[in-house]
């Protein structure tokens, strides 16, 4: 952005990220923050993409109000995200979906993230083909909640979704 000259952008996408990085420096390590706060994080890097993508990137967030207050692993859906752009919509030439969707079902929290762009690899398998993002993010899940979530990668809609489904953890539940 400083070398096309817009240093407006430039000085707006340092400010987001610097306000990502102090929040992962100065916040003391929490497992589960509110899923507000996990919500704002990815606010902040989408901010980033969005302005790294224009015109090419729409962004669709479903997330129901009344379900804020609801802990989460934090930083369950960065590394989501993050996938999203590195695998699937930085690949794509046309204009790209990120969709972003949580919900409570019965006494599950279920989060989605979905995104158009490449499909997965072929013979690409969970158990196998994980990168350390996702590895991180499912040794995380079976340490918090042993055999009591979900987590699905499939492709649909000219794209990939992914799927994790916990436990509701009321904010009286966190110790």
């Amino acid at each position: 952005m400083v070398r096309q000259g817009k240093g407006e952008t430039a000085v707006g996408m340092i400010s987001g990220l610097s306000d990502m990085l102090r929040h992962s420096l100065v916040s003391e390590p929490k497992q589960f923050v509110s899923l507000e706060e996990e919500i704002d994080l990815v606010k902040k890097y989408l901010l980033l993409e969005s302005e790294r993508y224009k015109d090419r990137l729409t962004i669709e967030l479903d997330i129901e109000a009344s379900l804020s207050k609801l802990h989460v692993p934090s930083l369950i859906l960065q590394p989501i995200v993050e996938n999203a752009f590195k695998h699937g919509i930085s690949k794509n030439i046309v204009k790209s979906i990120l969709q972003i969707n949580v919900k409570k079902e019965d006494q599950l929290l279920t989060m989605e993230v979905f995104n158009t762009g490449s499909y997965l690899p072929i013979n690409w398998d969970i158990n196998k083909n994980k990168g350390l993002g996702l590895a991180n993010t499912i040794n995380r899940l079976i340490k918090l909640y042993k055999k009591d979530y979900k987590i699905q990668i499939t492709e649909r809609d000219q794209g990939v979704a992914v799927l994790v489904k916990v436990p509701v953890i009321e904010d009286s539940d966190v110790g």
